[in-house]
């Protein structure tokens, strides 16, 4: 009976061998035929976009301060901070009784200095057309004065003189009237040239007041002279003479005196100068004070479009002409601006198009600006600063972060895989495609690189099957099949 199990025993081990044998090829088979499934993604032309893509943020142009126009006191404040302002807008406002006032203060000002002008101009026209008139006539009177004497001093009367000493007196008195004539003139001239210099015309004033009186003096003398041997006609053209030279004397007296009135009351030159000088700064003055409140009146306008940042005032604040009021972010001048690497800089042109993206929202632009001079960044790095100058009509919000794409290169219709199914090792660029049902690697020539897929220069042909999913060496010669 021992026997009998043992042989059963075998009989049964020898069945399990057989069935697990049977399993193992089932199961072989199934994996031969039942092929693992990839996704795939055909070569085929396309065009490629090569964009370099960094976090950058939102700028717009440099922040600019509004100051004063004028010094005066706010009397109104229109906008606060984080209020949008367009050009033209009036910021604020000033009281303007203050400005009001300076105008009419100015105003009068004005009209007083130019009446003081004007007025000292007829007055010196005036007392010159005196002068002149003086001067002329006394020249003349003086003239026949000096004609009369000669006459007279032409009478023979000498051989009428009873006295030979009356004889000696008479012509000592003619000597002494030539002389004093002679001084007369000088003493004339010499007063003239002072009163014009604008010196002291006192001593010369004197000299002349004096030789005037020994003039008199001389003439007296010589009418008291008897002449009683004259004729009646000799006698009569003597005293004809005489009362001539008196009434001629008066004359000239009289042009002397108004000659030196006028001459006292003529401004001098550089005295008129100095009032149309003060004419000229009054008007100078109203027209400063007429500009300040034109400026006032407009108010304090912005000059650009943009957000109020800062006031730095209250209203009823008392502020001088360039005290800074406000701190305003222009809208004007959009752009992105983002640090790029040592490895992608290379490929940074100016006029490249770009987008910036902010959640949903992209705006568009091209590279405007390439820093010269790389700067360490947060990560202490050195990077170079692009400038993406966005297209006009587009209003990001300053200051937000974006995410900033710059097409570097642009290729159309051209044989491209997807960018997920490149790899690359020390030999170079390799894709795994399918070939006759298994997996093959295959090294290639990329060109460009874009955002989702890559330029095949060589290596993969137009149609062939380029696997996307990932794999390792350890799959290649799998089979394989596609979903």
């Amino acid at each position: 009976m021992k026997k009998n199990y043992k042989n059963i025993a075998k009989g049964k081990g020898k069945l399990i061998a057989a069935i697990v044998v049977v399993v193992a090829l089932i199961l072989g088979g199934l994996y031969y035929f039942s092929p693992e499934t990839v996704e795939v993604q055909q070569a085929e032309k396309a065009d490629i976009k090569s964009i370099v893509s960094e976090t950058g943020h939102i700028a717009g142009d440099d922040e600019v301060t509004v100051y004063s126009p004028v010094t005066g006191r706010l009397s109104e404040i229109s906008f606060a901070v984080n209020q949008q302002v367009k050009t033209g807008d009036i910021l604020a406002q000033f009281d303007l009784t203050t400005f009001e006032d300076d105008v009419k203060q100015a105003s009068v000002n004005k009209a007083s200095q130019s009446d003081g002008y004007n007025a000292a101009v007829a007055k010196n026209n005036q007392y010159k057309k005196m002068l002149e008139k003086a001067s002329v006539e006394g020249e003349a009177n003086l003239g026949i004065m000096v004609g009369l004497m000669e006459n007279r001093d032409g009478l023979d009367i000498t051989r009428y003189s009873k006295d030979l000493s009356n004889q000696n007196k008479l012509k000592e008195i003619e000597a002494n009237l030539t002389n004093l004539s002679a001084q007369m003139q000088v003493a004339e001239a010499n007063y003239q040239a002072v009163a014009s210099a604008g010196g002291d015309t006192s001593d010369a004033r004197g000299r002349v007041n004096d030789l005037q009186g020994q003039i008199e003096n001389n003439r007296k003398n010589y009418l008291a002279t008897p002449i009683e041997s004259m004729n009646t006609e000799e006698y009569g053209l003597y005293l004809t003479i005489g009362r001539q030279l008196d009434l001629i004397d008066r004359f000239y007296n009289q042009n002397v005196q108004d000659k030196a009135i006028a001459e006292q009351a003529i401004v001098p030159e550089a005295q008129l100068r100095q009032y149309s000088d003060l004419v000229e700064l009054a008007e100078l003055s109203e027209e400063q004070a007429k500009r300040a409140l034109n400026k006032a009146t407009a108010g304090v306008v912005s000059g650009y479009e943009g957000t109020i940042v800062e006031r730095m005032v209250d209203p009823g604040a008392v502020v001088a002409e360039g005290t800074p009021l406000f701190r305003l972010q222009p809208s004007t001048g959009l752009k992105a601006k983002v640090m790029i690497s040592r490895f992608d800089i290379g490929s940074i042109e100016l006029g490249q198009a770009a987008t910036a993206t902010i959640g949903n929202n992209k705006y568009t632009g091209k590279v405007s600006a390439i820093a010269p001079v790389a700067t360490t960044d947060a990560s202490g790095k050195p990077k170079v600063e692009v400038t993406v100058e966005l297209d006009k009509g587009q209003k990001p919000t300053i200051g937000l972060e974006a995410t900033v794409e710059i097409e570097t290169n642009n290729v159309k219709d051209t044989l491209s895989i997807a960018a997920l199914s490149l790899y690359s090792d020390d030999e170079g660029d390799y894709v795994y495609l399918i070939n006759d049902g298994v997996v093959e690697k295959r090294y290639v020539t990329i060109g460009v690189k874009g955002k989702n897929n890559v330029q095949i220069l060589d290596g993969v042909s137009e149609g062939e099957q380029v696997i996307t999913s990932p794999l390792t060496d350890d799959d290649i010669g799998m089979r394989v099949s596609t979903k």
